[in-house]
Order: structure tokens, then sequence, then C-alpha cells
């Protein structure tokens, strides 16, 4: 067996493992827009986001072992890399639209994986427009205690360096360094709500 196959193989394997709570007829229905919108209570919800969230996690994990086996931009690499964006862009319209229906999960009905996958995929995403939409449900799970400090300023430096092209430079940290991210990037037309929807 070659070494380029050894990885795929082990991403295969964890990838079977991962679906196999998905063997729920209700879950199954999850790829599509209606399935996530059906979702019932935080036990189903949690399932679906901790799926997407391990998706995402072994995904990278295989781009990583085909680097390592075949070396960086090699063929296989660049496929690996093809793979990762298209799970990417999957992943992405799953979090939208369970955003869309659910709001971002709290701390004490989900786990840590199922909480962190919306902040996961949407830092993740090469989608401008789903990032800046959802831009508010992640400044609300941070004020709300649901999304740390540090996950929520990472999604902004982030955020900052695609748009103007350089890091963010300030002496600042924590909430400070957070408000004026954010002024900055209010400036590309990045838009928080004023005030709350109940």
């Amino acid at each position: 067996m070659s070494n380029a196959l050894k990885p795929l193989l082990s991403v295969l394997f964890v990838l079977c493992l991962l679906t196999v709570p998905l063997f729920n007829p209700r879950l199954l229905a999850q790829t599509n827009n209606e399935g996530i919108s059906n979702l019932e209570g935080s036990g189903e919800q949690g399932i679906f986001l901790s799926s997407v969230y391990q998706s995402d996690r072994a995904v990278r994990h295989f781009e990583d072992s085909v680097m390592l086996a075949d070396g960086w931009r090699s063929s296989t690499h660049l496929e690996a890399i093809q793979q990762l964006r298209y799970v990417d862009s999957l992943n992405t319209l799953k979090i939208d639209q369970y955003l869309d229906d659910h709001g971002y999960p709290d701390k004490e009905n989900f786990s840590d994986d199922a909480r962190v996958a919306p902040w996961q995929i949407l830092l993740h995403s090469r989608n401008k427009e789903v990032r800046r939409k959802h831009f508010n449900d992640l400044y609300d799970a941070y004020k709300d205690g649901d999304l740390e400090t540090r996950r929520f300023l990472l999604f902004l430096e982030d955020e900052y360096q695609r748009v103007y092209e350089k890091d963010f430079k300030s002496y600042n940290q924590g909430n400070q360094r957070i408000d004026e991210l954010i002024k900055e990037l209010e400036n590309d037309g990045l838009q928080r709500r004023k005030f709350r929807m109940p």
C-alpha cells in the first residue's frame, strides 16, 4: 500500500465512525434545508453540530496528512486542498441554515464541540456574505458568554486580515481590541445590530 493511501484510509475510517450516529432517519435529512430546520431540541441539534464540527476537523487532518506524506503542493496535496474547500463550502451552507433556523447554541444545552461548530465553520468559510450575515450571531454569543473572547477575537482578526490583507496592529487586548476591530470592519461594511432581537 502506498504512503498516500494510508492517510486516506484512516480519514475514511474516522468519517465512517462519525456518521454512525446519523443513521437515525430524522437526522439523515440534515443535509438539506428542511432537515436542518426540523431538528428538534438540543439533542438532535447537538448531534448535527458535532458531526459538522468533526467533519471539519477530519478534512483538515486529512489535508495535513497528505501534505506530510506527499509534500507541500504535490498533486495529491492540491487534490486534498480541493476536498477541504468542498467540505468547507458544504459546512458553510449547513451552518448558515442552522443559524437562520435555530440561532447560536448556548453553553447550558450544548457540548463544547457543538457550541464551537458554528464559529469554527464561519472562521474557515471563504464565503464573505455568510460570514458577515452571521457576525451578529457570533457577537451575541460572545456577549452572552457562549463564545469565548479569544475565539471571537480570532474571528475578527481573521476577518480584518481577509479585508485589509494585513494583520491588525494594536496594543490593546480583550474587549478593547474587539471594539477596535469592529470599528475598523464597520468601515468595510460590517453591520452590528444596534438592538438585539428577543
